[in-house]
């Protein structure tokens, strides 16, 4: 390997750790955000170029179901750096199915009932706004006013005023 390719000959905006740093993950290519999973290449191969051969061979959506076994015989990875990669792909996909679960849509009247089941056994009348985006997606959900045992007053300006 010649000394250009190395990582610390790259001039420091364009190293992924220090890009990383100055302008956030989204903005690193998956090869760079490899590269810092994987941290050091080899005496032949710098850590860019084995994140290159890694995802030449497993493109994205096979590198989500390679096994230990499969990464860890490709020259250069091993077994520590097949398991920082592994548990990094499934971190991600556990974070996420996490948020997928988390977000609701309400496209019907159904769907409003069930994310308002909680008020059927309030004492008090309550008053509540769903926000939602232009998806549909449910952003908040907010008590505007609790009112009496069959009345909640609430005056437009509460309803609109909502940050």
């Amino acid at each position: 390997m010649s000394n250009k390719d190395k990582i610390k000959n790259l001039p420091e905006f364009s190293r992924p750790r220090e890009k990383m740093k100055e302008k956030g993950a989204s903005n690193l290519k998956k090869r760079e955000l490899l590269a810092i999973l994987l941290r050091t290449g080899t005496k032949d191969k710098s850590v860019l170029k084995l994140a290159d051969d890694l995802l030449d061979k497993y493109p994205s959506d096979r590198l989500l179901k390679a096994t230990f076994k499969e990464l860890e015989n490709i020259k250069g990875i091993g077994p520590a750096k097949t398991a920082q990669v592994l548990a990094a792909v499934e971190l991600g996909s556990r974070l996420f199915k996490e948020k997928e679960k988390e977000e609701v849509y309400i496209s019907s009247t159904e769907d409003i009932v069930k994310e308002c089941s909680n008020l059927k056994d309030l004492k008090k009348e309550s008053f509540v706004v769903l926000c939602l985006d232009g998806r549909n997606r449910l952003l908040r959900k907010e008590t505007v006013s609790i009112g009496t045992l069959n009345a909640s007053l609430v005056h437009p300006r509460e309803v609109l005023n909502r940050q």
